[in-house]
């Protein structure tokens, strides 16, 4: 098998086979690990409760996601470039660099979700008590813990070694079911949920940094620790600015939509709307693997001045991701029923039809998935910031429209607008960045 493969792949084709089959492995563990975390917090928390955490999951992300600047592009793109040039200490700054802004923002997040707990939680459309806003403060501390994962994971697909990263899934997904259990067998309430988050969280952040530390001189990194310099070049400043302003937009297209449903309809259609929309995403996932892996080479072939062969890798696997998400979609759309009650239990049968809404937008999203990268991998970090832009801007002028009379209906329905918005808002750049000679 490995001679075969060798003999009809090419090195870059192997390398990015091998990290999509880990990270989608790393997907499956997820996914399995997922289920079994919706399927008994659901039932033990009920439509209301259900909504509750999600309304309490969106604020806390939506405030680190305005607060926290994510490096993981700027190491696959700007390590790239510097380790491709023999730029090995410039490397090792970078990847500081953005560690620590990463760290040190969502500290400053956590603190403004601490300011403004009593107030949200009336924002919320939930009762004001001390469960929910100790709740909230806990979950805070989800957002600090996530803070560098993004970037170890980015190192450990340059050093290439991204089973690493399906490993620490595997445990920390076995952690979790095993106290998610725990806590249904004990009669446990939203704080017990709510504390398993929290020690999810810690142990894959730390087996993910220890994972990178141990992998950064196979990456191309050298004295990552010699060193606290975080000076960096101009262009990666502007290219983490960049970064901010699409992280801080995504993030509240990811929570603004649960937050305005619970405000404009209440907590349990919120709650329907959220577990829905989790399905979807979980379907998503193998194609958002598939274009992480894809980017790092990308961001290889175009440093080393390859269009040739940059278009040919975009053309391949813009074909599988279509053939896949077609299959994939589908294969929902038709077993939507029995999936959302077997998920989610008959509490939550209403849920099928938003799944077969949202699947609509997800299928086009993810047949492009891989080439919505390519302008970040070539240091361009605009084409993203606009597609963002527009996709919240239809989200959420659907959702003022739509929720109010329709519900979660009209939640799904901006969901998959929104989708359709932003890879048309994309297509250009990408094929501007195809065609450049």
């Amino acid at each position: 098998m490995r001679l075969l493969t060798q003999t009809l792949l090419s090195q870059t084709d192997r390398r990015v086979a091998r990290q999509t089959f880990w990270l989608g492995a790393s997907s499956v563990i997820a996914l399995v690990g997922g289920i079994v975390q919706v399927a008994f917090v659901a039932r033990m928390l009920g439509v209301q409760g259900y909504g509750a955490l999600a309304a309490i999951a969106a604020l806390c992300a939506l405030v680190h996601g305005f607060m926290a600047i994510p490096g993981g592009d700027m190491v696959t793109t700007f390590v790239t470039r510097a380790v491709t040039s023999g730029r090995r200490e410039e490397a090792a700054r970078i990847v500081r660099f953005s560690v620590g802004v990463s760290l040190g923002m969502s500290v400053i997040g956590y603190a403004l979700i601490a300011a403004l707990t009593l107030a949200a939680v009336e924002l919320l459309g939930i009762s004001d008590n001390e469960t929910y806003t100790n709740a909230t403060l806990l979950y805070g501390v989800v957002g600090i813990l996530n803070a560098p994962t993004l970037e170890s994971q980015a190192m450990l697909r340059l050093a290439d070694r991204v089973s690493l990263v399906s490993a620490v899934a595997l445990v920390v997904t076995i952690a979790r079911a095993g106290l998610i259990v725990s806590v249904w067998y004990a009669d446990g309430g939203l704080l017990s949920v709510v504390f398993v988050q929290v020690v999810s969280a810690a142990l894959n952040s730390a087996g993910l940094m220890l994972a990178a530390a141990i992998s950064a001189r196979r990456a191309g990194v050298y004295g990552l620790f010699q060193s606290a310099s975080m000076t960096v070049p101009p262009n990666v400043l502007r290219f983490q600015f960049g970064s901010f302003a699409a992280s801080a937009i995504g993030t509240l297209r990811t929570n603004l939509d649960t937050l305005l449903v619970a405000h404009l309809a209440g907590a349990a259609e919120a709650g329907l709307y959220r577990a829905s929309r989790q399905i979807v995403d979980y379907a998503k996932m193998p194609f958002k693997q598939l274009s992480i892996a894809a980017r790092a080479e990308f961001s290889r072939l175009w440093y080393a001045d390859d269009m040739a062969g940059l278009r040919a890798m975009a053309f391949k696997f813009g074909s599988v991701c279509a053939t896949l998400a077609l299959v994939a979609f589908g294969l929902l759309a038709l077993l939507r029923e029995h999936i959302t009650t077997t998920l989610l239990g008959d509490e939550f049968t209403a849920a099928a039809t938003l799944v077969l809404v949202m699947a609509l937008g997800a299928a086009v999203a993810s047949s492009i998935s891989p080439l919505a990268g390519i302008p970040s991998a070539a240091g361009k970090i605009r084409p993203t910031v606009v597609s963002a832009a527009f996709a919240l801007a239809a989200s959420t002028t659907v959702i003022v429209l739509l929720v109010p009379a329709q519900g979660a209906d009209g939640a799904a329905w901006a969901n998959a607008i929104a989708s359709l918005v932003s890879v048309a808002a994309l297509a250009p750049f990408v094929v501007a960045v195809l065609c450049r000679r």
